[in-house]
């Protein structure tokens, strides 16, 4: 009980202090707003953002839902996915990491946001409004250029997963997906590559679009080539090489 207490005590101390982070001296460097913003307007942005801690498996975002404004993540791992039209079952579309954007793709003719998003693990956001991220765009040049360029960045990584999820293998797929995870989340040890985020059979199933029994396949020859290990719900990349071979191979 004493544990559990303190733990509490740690989380919520954490939190108080994230609410109290100043866009100026933010230590978060691959954000937006600390790296194309300037000093003047972080310091505006500071006093008009808010602050939002959610735990693990909250939801962001909800489809179909209003567009509110624009979230940064402080801190976190977030599953971006959509649902069909029936809303029988959902496809991730991305995992965001530290540093990232959400709520980009609701901005357009309707207003209401194309995907949902839930956390994977506790997640710090700071979040703009519409007004404030407008006006953010409008004072500072070198973030709508660079926004504008991560809009195009997004647009071309879609146009890919069109065509190796219409004309790969699902162990291409699968190959592809953790070479890109691994360059998003990846921490590298010696010669292997630990991919951080909980990554279950189920969503590396999702995530390549394919059938359950078509994943393990998959999965069990990559570790049978020695290519990547999978134990805990994590997959780590054993040799590089041997998994771009299995991107390539037919």
């Amino acid at each position: 009980m004493r544990k559990r207490t303190t733990i509490k005590k740690n989380l919520s101390k954490e939190i108080d202090e994230f609410k109290t982070v100043n866009c100026s001296n933010c230590e978060q460097r691959s954000c937006f707003i600390n790296r194309f913003c300037s000093i003047q307007w972080k310091s505006y942005l500071s006093k008009n953002k808010s602050t939002q801690f959610y735990r693990k498996n909250q939801t962001i975002i909800f489809q179909d839902s209003s567009v509110r404004g624009i979230h940064f993540i402080y801190s976190g791992d977030v599953q971006v996915f959509k649902k069909s039209p029936d809303s029988s079952q959902s496809r991730i579309l991305r995992i965001a990491k530290s540093g990232d954007i959400l709520g980009h793709r609701g901005y357009g003719e309707n207003l209401k946001y194309p995907i949902s998003a839930s956390t994977l693990r506790d997640t710090y956001v700071c979040f703009l409004d519409t007004k404030n991220f407008y006006d953010t765009m409008k004072n500072n040049p070198d973030f709508s250029i660079n926004l504008a360029l991560f809009y195009a960045d997004e647009l071309r990584k879609a146009d890919n997963k069109f065509f190796y999820f219409t004309s790969m293998t699902v162990k291409q797929r699968l190959a592809l997906i953790l070479l890109d995870l691994a360059k998003s989340h990846g921490t590298k040890k010696n010669d292997t590559t630990k991919i951080d985020l909980f990554l279950s059979r189920q969503i590396l199933m999702n995530l390549t679009a394919t059938t359950y029994e078509s994943t393990v396949r998959a999965i069990r020859e990559m570790i049978t080539t020695k290519a990547i290990s999978f134990s805990d719900h994590t997959v780590t990349i054993l040799d590089m090489k041997k998994l771009t071979l299995h991107a390539q191979e037919a």
